[in-house]
């Protein structure tokens, strides 16, 4: 889907609800940072789901570097005729290069999770951590900045929460991500439960078992790290709003079951194409 689609259908084709229901919010607090806020939110959308459909990473991969540049031309006051001049211009505008410095740690999130369905190889240990707490924290910084006019200041433990929280994200698209070929568990997580995993080869037996680990303890970690969120800098309503968002994707994983049948899947083929192959 184009991005100025996504824009101007937000509310229509998003289906995130937690991300419709804060942009609402947004609208009463204020109808010109919904405005803001719709952008931003759809812009980092459309080149996540470029790059977690997995079906042309070396597209993604260009365009993921032409919109690297396009930011670069914004803001050094350049103009020029591209679909996401306008939508940057406008941000640029409002939130300087700030705005900018945070969608660049997206994208290269991104380019590091294109990587993974390109190669095939899962991140290594501390990459994972890296990337995981640069491609998290950004989407909390990016909301203070739109929302609230103010950098987010928070203590060390809400990376922990971050980390946790992408598991939990992981957990929750893991049929759609290995579809798409992209491993988001580190190497060492992966090796520590004797898991393989090969494009075009179906799951081994042995992921079932590091599932329901790494369930388990993402379970224990947003429960854990929840309260971090108290120590933010966000309105006090906020920060209640978004403690119990994160005890919710705890519960909500509890009650969660496997979600691959005997059948299994296999790694990087497209989900409608799966029934067409014999695992």
């Amino acid at each position: 889907m184009r991005l100025n689609q996504i824009v101007e259908k937000f509310y229509e084709v998003e289906k995130v609800r937690t991300g419709k229901l804060f942009l609402r919010y947004l609208r009463l607090r204020n109808p010109d940072i919904e405005k803001y806020g719709i952008i931003a939110y759809s812009y980092i959308r459309w080149l996540d789901d470029l790059v977690d459909s997995g079906t042309d990473p070396n597209k993604a991969a260009d365009i993921l570097t032409k919109e690297e540049g396009m930011m670069k031309r914004v803001a050094q006051g350049e103009e020029f005729d591209s679909e996401s001049y306008q939508y940057l211009s406008k941000l640029h505008q409002r939130y300087g290069d700030r705005i900018f410095e945070l969608f660049q740690k997206f994208i290269d999130g991104f380019r590091a999770y294109n990587g993974i369905i390109m190669s095939g190889n899962p991140l290594d240990k501390q990459s994972f951590v890296r990337r995981t707490i640069d491609h998290t924290l950004p989407c909390f910084q990016v909301v203070s900045l739109i929302a609230y006019g103010r950098e987010l200041q928070f203590p060390e433990d809400f990376k922990r929460l971050m980390i946790a929280w992408s598991y939990y994200d992981g957990l929750q698209d893991i049929r759609e991500d290995l579809s798409a070929g992209l491993i988001l568990f580190p190497k060492e997580e992966l090796d520590c439960y004797g898991v393989d995993l090969h494009r075009g080869q179906p799951l081994p037996v042995s992921f079932r078992r590091m599932y329901d680990q790494v369930r388990k303890k993402t379970i224990k970690d947003l429960l854990l790290h929840s309260s971090s969120v108290e120590m933010t800098n966000l309105p006090a309503l906020e920060r209640v709003a978004l403690h119990g968002y994160f005890l919710s994707r705890a519960i909500k994983l509890a009650a969660s079951q496997y979600p691959f049948t005997e059948q299994g899947i296999v790694v990087g083929v497209p989900k409608d194409n799966q029934s067409l192959i014999k695992v």
